[in-house]
């Protein structure tokens, strides 16, 4: 897979520059055709990225990425590159009101603070969850990248 993703054709986006990724709904799609005069409908995904502050809108929907490498947890609504997260910790009371104090938006639902290469991203997944999901993830990863890179080259013949 590398370490980038090719998205909306031929956008090829850094996997480290992703923050997460959250699928768009029908209404979110109408309200993007509306505010933007364009087909929402297209738009099945949005990739939060640390490098604006905008989301960027993709056609691929998460199954999409995923399918084409990009090993994804499922954080609670929510899609984190398996490569990048470093860490989860349990989100007690003491640390949402720091994360409160520095300008987050912590409701209760949030249960684990999750430490990614680039950010925190807020996961109503326990830590536990988070941590084993990202070995599935990789470990799914690992068994599709072998099984690519294992077939056989095609011959002229």
């Amino acid at each position: 897979m590398g370490n980038q993703i090719k998205v909306n054709g031929d956008t090829h986006l850094p996997i480290d520059t992703i923050k997460y990724a959250k699928p768009v709904g029908e209404e979110e799609q109408v309200a993007i055709g509306q505010r933007y005069g364009i087909d929402g409908s297209k738009f099945n995904t949005q990739l939060f990225l640390t490098t604006r502050s905008a989301p960027k809108l993709v056609q691929e929907t998460t199954d999409d990425l995923s399918a084409a490498g990009l090993a994804l947890v499922n954080i609670g609504g929510k899609f984190v590159p398996a490569a990048n997260i470093v860490d989860a910790k349990e989100l007690d009371k003491e640390g949402r009101a720091k994360l409160r104090d520095k300008g987050y938006t912590v409701s209760d639902s949030f249960r684990s603070s999750v430490e990614t290469v680039n950010s925190l991203v807020l996961s109503k997944a326990f830590p536990s969850q988070v941590l084993d999901r990202r070995k599935k993830a990789l470990a799914m990863a690992d068994v599709n990248s072998s099984a690519s890179s294992s077939e056989p080259e095609p011959t002229n013949g």
